[in-house]
């Protein structure tokens, strides 16, 4: 879920979140392995996905149950293995040692750029600051 909440009403109107690419409506420059979102959520199709990942946004929209979800919001790649390694490789101009692939579960895998990778390009109070808010966020 989008966190522009306040900016926007629903995450299709934030064009910068991952939905269009979730539900279909984005095709190029994909970081999702939609293949193993299938396999993961067993839906039967992308269609069928973006049906039921649409009511699960509109219930959680009702809901107020807005809070950040960070093996999401983190990524750069969600998905099986082999998908967030091809992800780190064709990043492979940025520092290499930047990235973590870590496994979420069930087969599927995420690559973030790693924190310390942030360290040099800001302070230690700014790092704590942003770790400790994601804390209270998560």
């Amino acid at each position: 879920m989008t966190r522009a909440t306040g900016v926007v009403q629903h995450p299709r109107e934030w064009r910068w979140c991952g939905y269009d690419e979730v539900t279909g409506a984005r095709s190029r420059n994909l970081a999702l392995d939609r293949s193993k979102l299938l396999e993961l959520t067993e839906a039967a199709s992308l269609e069928e996905f973006a049906r039921n990942h649409e009511a699960m946004i509109d219930e959680a929209i009702a809901s107020g149950a807005l809070q950040r979800q960070p093996e999401w919001t983190e990524a750069i790649g969600v998905g099986s293995r082999e998908f967030v390694t091809g992800i780190a490789e064709e990043n492979r101009f940025r520092d290499r040692s930047r990235f973590e692939v870590a496994e979420l579960g069930s087969g599927a895998w995420t690559v973030s750029e790693a924190e310390a990778a942030y360290g040099q390009f800001s302070t230690p109070k700014i790092a704590r600051k942003a770790r400790n808010q994601a804390a209270s966020e998560g």
